[in-house]
């Protein structure tokens, strides 16, 4: 047992957003405090067996509204990194052909991306605490972005982001300049540079072997075609080895990398099984700065649309790997499939059979995968959505893991007005301790579940209310064990001033 809860009772946490419509084309958002505000659970993802972070999309109000306003090339803007903003303020406007958008926040909790050129971890600065042993540091952010519209459907824009705190003579600083080009329907180029400079504290020179100052760039660029019967691209990255964008998700660096696909589409009428058919090819090389190839990579795509929202999606490719001084002959396949019978089922199944590089022993191993899923609808009122992911891999020696992760979410519309959703997700790893070179968990566990209910009084005013709780066992437990629990209320009302 893990114990006694270490604040038992009741630990109240408050919250609020404001949004104001200063005129139609411009609007002010702020914040105080929005975390507990994310009312929906994060698509759980199988996290084994993988060398860089995994993406979450932002949830919460505050960043969402006016979101797109910040969006580029590279993803320089990602949310997600402010974990436990204080307070935050947000002004998003159009004029004409000009688009703007400034936030500035305090984050009680100073986390981001560390990127290298065949991995990253996400990193959290603390100072030394008498009572906890160590704490989290506040950083202060600022983010703007403009952007001009050209011609009918270009634009040129630019990007700077900031975070530092002052505690520990932190700062990232990213200035960058973006362009997307449409000279005709069918074609786009877009380009973008960056530049990046950081101070870095003691814990990120020695965890990491950062200097005291490190400054990159970043260049992508890439042009894509599409029209009825032909797509295809042509894309170039060159991301400098000390390169970083700690608001951004950048979770690899350090790297050179070329790619170019080509595709056919056919479409049919009335008369045939199957509405739309693609065939596709993609070859891409990757190499790091020094100029060692990472990765070469050959892949074909068959994409099908039937009736009854059918679809069949396959892969077959291979590539040649580089892991820790090693490369390795990588080959995957992949077939997607799935329909919807009537409006109220929909099922389908993707099943991956691959031999991959097992990272954490460095050799290849052989990968299965299967993720099946269904969507029911119970008359008007009820929605039941199961998906789950079984993946085994093996190597020689026997079988180095198991994962299944399941995720359950079911939702009752009791009126048009409110709703009850239940979400519940399950992650379940087994490992051979003896096939691993260091020391691993033989079994680890995470459950998590919320309970959700809605109302909404108008278009624009609506009140939450729930419960979530998490827990978790590994080897030092015989069962699983609760870790959080937590109520809350969210209430949301919009006024015209």
């Amino acid at each position: 047992s893990l114990g006694p809860w270490e604040k038992p009772g009741l630990d109240p946490d408050a919250g609020v957003d404001v949004r104001w419509g200063i005129t139609q084309d411009l609007y002010l958002n702020a914040t105080l405090n929005p975390d507990f505000s994310q009312v929906e659970a994060d698509a759980p993802q199988l996290d084994i067996n993988n060398t860089f972070s995994l993406f979450f999309p932002e949830r919460r109000t505050f960043f969402l509204d006016g979101a797109d306003y910040f969006d580029t090339f590279q993803n320089l803007v990602y949310t997600r990194n402010i974990a436990d903003p204080d307070y935050g303020l947000k002004l998003t406007g159009k004029s004409g052909r000009h688009t703007y958008g400034v936030l500035t926040a305090n984050d009680l909790s100073t986390s981001f991306i560390m990127p290298r050129s065949l991995g990253s971890n996400v990193t959290t600065l603390t100072l030394p605490n008498e009572d906890l042993g160590s704490r989290a540091v506040e950083s202060d952010i600022s983010i703007a972005r403009y952007r001009l519209d050209l011609f009918d459907n270009s634009t040129i824009g630019a990007v700077f982001t900031d975070r530092r705190a002052d505690a520990l003579g932190y700062s990232n600083s990213v200035a960058s300049i973006d362009a997307v080009l449409r000279p005709t329907n069918s074609d786009t180029v877009s380009i973008q540079g960056v530049y990046s400079r950081s101070k870095n504290p003691m814990q990120l020179r020695e965890r990491f072997g950062q200097a005291n100052e490190t400054s990159g760039n970043s260049l992508r660029v890439q042009y894509n075609h599409i029209d009825a019967e032909w797509d295809w691209r042509i894309g170039y990255d060159d991301i400098g080895k000390d390169f970083r964008a700690d608001l951004g998700f950048v979770n690899r660096v350090d790297y050179k990398y070329f790619v170019t696909t080509v595709g056919r589409t056919w479409r049919a009428d009335g008369d045939s099984f199957f509405s739309r058919i693609r065939l596709a090819a993609d070859y891409d090389r990757t190499e790091d700065q020094s100029g060692k190839e990472l990765e070469e990579e050959l892949e074909f795509f068959l994409n099908m649309n039937g009736p009854a929202q059918s679809y069949l999606n396959a892969l077959v490719g291979g590539s040649k790997t580089y892991w820790n001084g090693k490369t390795f002959d990588e080959q995957y396949n992949q077939l997607s499939m799935g329909f919807s019978p009537t409006a109220n089922l929909g099922i389908g199944a993707t099943l991956r059979i691959e031999d991959v590089v097992d990272f954490a022993n460095t050799r290849l191993g052989r990968s299965n995968r299967l993720g099946p899923f269904i969507r029911l609808q119970f008359g008007r009122h009820l929605q039941f959505n199961l998906s789950h992911t079984l993946q085994q891999f093996d190597v020689d020696g026997g079988r180095l893991f198991t994962a299944n992760l399941s995720d359950l979410r079911t939702t009752y519309q009791f009126t048009a007005k409110s709703f009850l959703r239940f979400t519940l997700q399950y992650n379940d790893r087994e490992r051979d301790q003896s096939l691993y070179l260091s020391s691993v968990q033989r079994r680890s566990k995470d459950l998590t579940a919320q309970l959700l209910y809605s109302y909404r009084f108008t278009a624009a005013t609506r009140f939450f209310i729930g419960y979530s709780d998490a827990s978790f066992q590994d080897d030092r437990f015989d069962s699983i064990e609760p870790i959080n629990r937590s109520f809350f209320a969210k209430f949301t009302y919009a006024w015209q001033p």
